[in-house]
């Protein structure tokens, strides 16, 4: 909350005309890496309408920490992912934009009503704290026309 102090002693003697001596003390105090960093929504869900453009950002996902001092990075979390994920969809790891890798036809894709869900990371790099989490939804809609 506050990164600096100013604290004023002072110290006097006992007499009946008693001797006094002030001090000022500058206290710095620093920040250590406690805080991990947060999403600004623990879940997001966007529609992506078929034969979006490749490189078509989707979502911009945004976390923030705490920390005085933090360098947060995005990724997508490869834990469980399903492979077509990581062919689908790219997240910027400056930005946090989420956008598509290649040209998606719904006609092309395995399922019926194609819907990707995969889990996003923010990471301080220089912290130590357990990564920030977003959940992604991206449903494919077929266009009509």
């Amino acid at each position: 909350v506050k990164g600096h102090y100013f604290l004023v002693v002072e110290a006097s003697d006992g007499a009946v005309d008693p001797r006094r001596s002030r001090l000022t003390l500058s206290v710095t105090v620093l920040d250590v890496d406690d805080n991990s960093p947060m999403f600004s929504q623990q879940s997001y869900n966007v529609n992506l309408p078929e034969n979006s453009p490749k490189d078509t950002v989707i979502l911009r996902l945004q976390a923030t920490d705490a920390d005085l001092i933090s360098n947060l990075t995005y990724r997508i979390r490869v834990e469980g992912l399903h492979p077509e994920i990581s062919e689908f969809f790219r997240i910027d790891p400056m930005t946090g934009e989420l956008s598509v890798l290649k040209f998606l036809d719904f006609e092309a894709l395995a399922a019926s009503e194609p819907t990707y869900t995969f889990t996003v990371e923010a990471v301080d790099v220089q912290g130590t704290m357990p990564p920030g989490l977003a959940s992604v939804t991206v449903r494919i809609l077929v266009s009509l026309g």
